[in-house]
């Protein structure tokens, strides 16, 4: 939609829903469009395995024979290159790990083995659904049905195997919802204290009186539902990001398991004040929103823009409008917010595909203002009354992308900000066609890419008890270490977005190796700590000894003449360059080129160092042929890095003590733990390492040069 110039006689500015339009249909909101039942396939013969089944990269399940005997079994490991991942006791099975390329030659040869039962892949297998009307929604799982073409879709049954959008709550800041829809009720957000409370009486203090389920923001009263025609637009979205699952109704929400607050501002006409708009935003934020869904457009004003910014722990889903236009040219808000220009990270904007992936013709575009596609042409959803209807419309492709950010932020555990949110989505954004030069991502919304950085992976099985240690001999003097060899890549890192990074207050350094608190001094790596030699790295700096450690081993440099840019945020490419250039740098060697893995990589001029790196298993993809080169890196997924450099160099790692108390239930807690007991990494305040914080260049320098220092007392690296 175009900006509109304010009316002189309006003391608010006037926003227009981004209403469903088919065709040529003149109503605001679409008929129904009935869709032929396709013909029932011939039952496929019996199989174990599915055809073409989907496996999870580098992993091999194998079930021993019973008498063999752990002799027989690590010989086998070893021979194959096997590394255990898990072992299942309750299944009788080992989960194995190798290089994917390896997967069916390596399978093929252990299944001949005599202490081997079978051997077989690692099947990925997807959540299933008994909704009836599951078949119609080709935008959660695309079969190619009803002439679409096959998995341009978002992936939802993928998604689910790992996330529902359990305790999020989404609001829907549009018309009403009808909250009393067999397949909405049971996922309608409850104020608990307005429930328990006095009828009557603001029981939570937050200014609206008996607001159990929302608010009317047009009609200023607590009913957000009044009309079965007038409310048919707010309750279509909330179906699509969250209509009840597997309860034998209907049809399924992306986010079957999210809690949706109806906040109503749209009037029977499809427009609304931007102030009640602004007020909507902020009651969701206020009120526990992690996702609102703004399927809405027209004029902007400084009253919504404050609004949206202000609500920092949500993301603002914002559809770009159905008039076809280039909104870089022809703004549309909220959705030209998410232009990097205006700086509001935690905007989203959201254009429309049809089933074969086609941009929607209708639907507005623009390669700096519109983020990603999602499916927006004859979506089928709840309407008023337990009713379903077919709607199209940027309105309907915004709720796709709500409920996929509801399944992220639950995978998070609630951990991640809007803006966080935002980068997770268009990280996860799969390339398509229609959308490359006119969105800033050229892909299409993709649920299960987007949530699997933040899927916990099962934790390895416990090392074997070490046999005794043999009585020590005199140390030789440490020696340049071999290359490494390479081992399997490790599970997909998040590729999060960016947050301000405090900086760390490390002690000051002592003769000692280490200083007592959980950092250390670099007297191993460098006795004599070079100064630095950049301006913005004075000798006060709590990163000048790492800087200048880090440099004079050649694995950091400045950012620009003179100058090392401390507080600037380093990319996933960027510390792959890092790290291997380290490598190379202690052990004087090269190491092998890795194999080309990851398309997004291509071009890229840190493609040779990722490769080489993911080929040892210091990093991995954030799927398995992407490697996200320009996101950037936490302090958590540094620690990872760090911890898999250390073990390829020097060997295991010490069990570390629980020294964190925000970093329970990370994938990467062991790491950090295990670095924090060597003085590589140490804390941002007491108990708190800050793992989901964006890692910068003073940061990085400062735990570079604290693993040289811990690699050259190991012996494994030879002092300079």
């Amino acid at each position: 939609m175009s900006k509109r110039s304010p009316m002189p006689a309006l003391l608010s500015l006037l926003v227009v829903a981004s209403m469903a339009v088919a065709g040529p249909a003149t109503s605001a909101l679409a008929a129904p469009v009935p869709v032929a039942p396709a013909a029932a396939a011939p039952a496929p013969a019996a199989s174990d395995e599915a055809d073409g089944a989907e496996t999870v990269p580098g992993r091999l399940v194998v079930a021993w024979e019973r008498g063999a005997t752990a002799d027989a079994k690590q010989q086998l490991r070893v021979r194959h290159g096997l590394r255990t991942v898990e072992v299942v006791e309750s299944l009788g099975v080992e989960v194995l790990s190798l290089p994917a390329r390896a997967v069916d030659v390596v399978m093929a040869a252990m299944s001949r083995e005599s202490a081997v039962a079978y051997a077989e892949p690692d099947y990925v297998v997807e959540a299933e659904t008994n909704d009836p009307g599951f078949g119609h929604l080709w935008g959660l799982h695309n079969t190619g049905q009803a002439g679409g073409v096959a998995d341009v879709d978002v992936d939802a049954p993928k998604a689910w195997a790992h996330s529902r959008g359990q305790d999020v709550i989404v609001a829907v800041v549009d018309t009403g919802i009808d909250i009393t829809h067999p397949d909405l009720a049971d996922n309608i957000w409850v104020n608990v204290a307005e429930r328990d409370g006095e009828a009557g009486v603001d029981s939570d203090g937050n200014g609206y009186v008996d607001d159990l389920n929302g608010w009317d923001f047009l009609n200023h009263d607590n009913t957000v539902f009044d009309d079965p025609v007038a409310d048919a637009h707010g309750t279509h979205v909330a179906g699509t990001i969250g209509a009840v699952g597997d309860n034998g109704l209907g049809i399924v929400g992306l986010a079957p398991h999210v809690r949706i607050m109806p906040l109503k501002f749209l009037g029977p006409d499809g427009t609304g004040s931007s102030i009640k708009a602004a007020e909507a935003i902020t009651y969701a934020a206020a009120n526990g929103a992690t996702v609102i869904n703004a399927s809405f457009g027209g004029g902007g004003g400084e009253t919504l823009r404050t609004a949206i910014r202000n609500a920092t722990s949500a993301v603002v889903v914002a559809s770009a409008g159905n008039n076809n236009l280039d909104i870089d040219v022809h703004p549309s808000f909220p959705a030209s917010w998410a232009r990097d220009s205006y700086d509001m990270p935690n905007v989203i904007s959201v254009a429309s595909i049809d089933r074969t992936g086609a941009r929607s013709g209708f639907s507005n575009f623009g390669v700096q203002s519109v983020d990603l596609a999602a499916p927006g042409t004859n979506i089928y959803s709840t309407t008023p009354g337990g009713a379903y209807a077919w709607y199209s419309g940027t309105s309907m492709a915004a709720p796709h992308v709500s409920g996929a950010a509801a399944l992220v932020a639950s995978s998070a555990g609630g951990t991640l900000s809007g803006a966080q949110l935002v980068a997770a989505l268009k990280a996860g954004a799969q390339p398509l066609p229609s959308m490359a030069g006119v969105t800033t991502t050229g892909g299409l919304l993709n649920a299960h890419v987007a949530l699997l950085p933040y899927v916990t992976p099962p934790a390895p099985a416990p090392a074997p008890a070490p046999a005794p240690a043999p009585a020590p001999a005199p140390a030789p003097a440490p020696a340049p270490a071999p290359a490494p060899a390479p081992a399997p890549a490790p599970a997909p890192e998040p590729a999060p977005a960016p947050e301000p990074a405090p900086e760390p207050t490390p002690s000051e350094p002592v003769a000692a190796p280490y200083d007592g608190i959980g950092s250390r001094s670099l007297a191993w790596a460098c006795p004599i700590v070079p100064a630095s030699t950049f301006a913005d790295v004075p000798a006060t700096s709590p990163h000048a000894a790492g800087v200048g450690c880090a440099t004079s081993w050649q694995v950091f440099s400045g950012a620009t003449s003179g100058a090392f840019q401390p507080g600037s945020q380093l990319s996933r490419g960027q510390l792959a360059s890092v790290l291997a250039r380290g490598i190379e740098q202690a052990t004087g060697q090269q190491l092998p080129a890795g194999r080309d893995r990851f398309r997004d990589a291509d071009g890229s001029v840190h493609k040779a160092a990722i490769d080489k790196l993911a080929e040892l298993g210091i990093v991995s993809g954030v799927s398995h042929d992407r490697y996200a080169p320009g996101a950037p890196v936490t302090r958590a997924q540094f620690a990872a890095m760090l911890a898999r450099t250390y073990r390829e160099l020097a060997g295991e790692l010490p069990v570390g003590r629980d020294q964190f108390r925000d970093d329970d239930g990370s994938s990467h807690e062991a790491a950090i733990n295990s670095l924090a007991a060597i003085g590589v990494v140490a804390g941002t305040g007491p108990g708190i390492y800050s793992p989901g914080t964006v890692l910068n260049r003073g940061q990085a320098a400062t735990m570079v040069a604290r693993l040289l220092d811990a690699l050259v007392e190991a012996g494994a690296v030879a002092p300079r």
